[in-house]
């Protein structure tokens, strides 16, 4: 296995290198990301996937600017939305990439909206300050965003509060604002945690077209494989912090390399088969104030070594651009990478 370095595109929408975050708590300091790398191609989706814990909010907030002040600090690294830099030197997120360049869509709608406020002025809120539409032009934006979004009657509804709709057609509305600025990059934060099976399936369906209607660049989070296949065009795997794998959907799906990815996909029920029991991944994933100091996975792991328990794996590459960070992948799979 080789050191190796992950090899952007040209010109990615989202390009993520090296980032590491601390966090602060209690009088500790912890490693809540650690080298992680990815990039995210115009017109792509990438999911990002892991329990919770894993740090995958935490890398969106930190592409938006939104990390805890005073809590969470950036050691190292870099991100770029489109180009730019989101960073000053000083250490500041830059103005009007927030809300312009990238968007972000929150897991809980009814925790984003304002109950208060009528739906419209809350879509409209997004766009003022980024525009230099009139009011009249906002709330025709504001309108016509509805309608993107399948919301029936957007005229009237408006003038609706956050009340008045349903749990999926609130993640509609905030899916609104969220792309009412035309933004190049989406990150769609766990955007069905809160919604039911049946509605879960109609909003992913309508943000996978928006996607492509769009030419819309997503980064998609999530803990459920069964939505990233269906979401997502390539995916990278975290836990305790980094990146332990990443690929296209499909390749990873069918032969996972990384143990974690395994236990992942081996948790997820299946319907047309009779099992007794599911494989649940034993223990719990680590804490941030007392991280093992090899492999993040190793406590957890059925093919951990003692090399594992003292040394973090380097990122390895396939020859296929498979990247995986593990001293003992699963030979075969990895052996089915590097042969497709």
């Amino acid at each position: 296995m080789q050191e190796t370095h992950t090899s952007p595109i040209d010109d990615p929408v989202l390009d993520i290198s090296g980032l590491t975050v601390e966090i602060a708590s209690g009088g500790q300091i912890g490693m809540a990301l650690s080298d992680i790398s990815l990039h995210v191609a115009k017109g792509e989706c990438l999911g990002l996937v892991g329990e919770s814990g894993s740090g995958k909010s935490l890398t969106a907030l930190a592409v938006v600017g939104l990390l805890p002040k005073k809590v969470a600090r950036i050691v190292r690294g870099s991100v770029r939305v489109d180009g730019d830099s989101a960073y000053a030197e000083d250490g500041h997120y830059k103005d009007g990439l927030r809300g312009g360049k990238v968007a972000m869509i929150l897991q809980d709608p009814m925790s984003a909206l304002n109950p208060v406020l009528k739906i419209g002025d809350q879509v409209e809120e997004a766009i003022r300050g980024r525009s230099a539409m009139s009011a009249v032009q906002r709330r025709d934006r504001a309108i016509e965003m509805l309608d993107l979004l399948k919301i029936n009657r957007p005229a009237e509804r408006v003038g609706w509060y956050p009340h008045q709709f349903s749990g999926g057609m609130r993640q509609r509305v905030v899916s609104a604002a969220a792309l009412a600025c035309e933004p190049r990059l989406l990150i769609a934060d766990e955007p069905t945690t809160a919604l039911d099976v049946t509605v879960e399936a109609s909003f992913s369906r309508l943000l996978k077209q928006l996607q492509r209607d769009l030419d819309l660049s997503v980064l998609y989070i999530s803990h459920d494989f069964s939505v990233v296949a269906k979401m997502c065009d390539r995916v990278s795997v975290m836990y305790g912090g980094t990146i332990v794998e990443t690929g296209r959907t499909e390749e990873v799906l069918r032969t996972p390399i990384h143990p974690y990815t395994d236990g992942l996909i081996r948790s997820i029920p299946d319907v047309t088969q009779k099992v007794e029991w599911l494989e649940p991944i034993d223990g719990q994933p680590p804490s941030i104030f007392d991280a093992p100091a090899g492999c993040p996975f190793a406590p957890r792991c059925a093919h951990a070594s003692p090399q594992c328990q003292t040394d973090r794996p380097p990122l390895a590459e396939t020859p296929d651009g498979r990247h995986y960070r593990c001293w003992h992948p699963l030979t075969d799979n990895a052996q089915d990478a590097a042969d497709a």
